[in-house]
């Protein structure tokens, strides 16, 4: 499973993910962040600078 699919959190803490994953909750946070960015672009969602949740 590629790891910016499984960063979805569905209720999971980033620390908990990270266990699953075996990466740390830095880098889960980074492939969240990452995979928002590529969820947004498919849909054609402009972002621009926003930097939030």
């Amino acid at each position: 499973m590629r790891r910016d699919r499984a960063a979805a959190r569905l209720g999971y803490s980033d620390a908990q993910i990270g266990a699953l994953l075996g990466v740390d909750e830095v880098s889960v946070r980074s492939y969240a962040s990452r995979g928002k960015r590529k969820l947004a672009a498919a849909l054609g969602i402009d972002q621009g600078n926003f930097r939030g949740n």
